[in-house]
C-alpha cells in the first residue's frame, strides 16, 4: 500500500513541457556537438551511437571522436526539420540536420535520437544518422 501511495504523490509531468525540454536539448546538442562539457551533460551514461561502420560507440567513444574531429569554424549545422514525440519517460526526436561550409551545402542527415527522463532530467540514450541523398527517391505508386 505504501508503494501505491508513494506513486500517487509523484507530480505528473507536462508532456508539452517535456517536448519543449527535449527540443531545447536538441538545439543545445547541434550548437555544441564538438564540446566535451555539453556532451557530458546531454548524453546519458549508457548512451549508444551505432555508426556506418557497424560499430556501436559508447558515450566516451562518441565524445572522444567528436571532440577530436572538429570541423572548421566555417562549418555550420542547423535543423531543417525537428519533430519530438514524448511517451512518458521516453522521447523520440527525428528530423533532418543540414550543414554548410563557407555558405555552401555540406550535406544533410536524417536522424533519430532517443531520450530518457531519469533522475529529474532528460538525456540522450541513443542516436543514429543516415546521410540524405545519393540515391534516387522512389516514385509514388500511380
Amino acid at each position: 500500500m505504501l508503494l501505491i501511495a508513494g506513486c500517487a504523490t509523484q507530480p505528473a509531468r507536462d508532456p508539452a513541457a517535456d517536448r519543449q525540454a527535449v527540443i531545447a536539448i536538441e538545439n543545445d546538442w547541434i550548437a555544441h556537438e564538438h564540446d566535451r562539457a555539453a556532451l557530458e551533460r546531454i548524453l546519458a551514461p549508457d548512451f549508444q551511437h551505432p555508426v556506418f561502420t557497424g560499430d556501436v560507440l559508447t558515450k566516451e567513444q562518441h565524445i572522444a571522436w567528436t571532440t577530436t574531429h572538429v570541423p572548421p569554424p566555417s562549418f555550420q549545422s542547423r535543423f531543417e526539420r525537428l519533430d519530438v514525440r514524448v511517451f512518458g519517460d521516453i522521447a523520440i526526436a527525428t528530423g533532418i540536420a543540414a550543414a554548410t561550409n563557407d555558405g555552401r551545402d555540406a550535406g544533410r542527415t536524417l536522424f533519430t535520437d532517443i531520450f530518457r527522463f531519469k533522475d529529474g532530467r532528460w538525456q540522450a540514450i541513443e542516436a543514429q544518422e543516415t546521410p540524405v541523398g545519393g540515391m534516387p527517391r522512389p516514385k509514388p505508386p500511380q
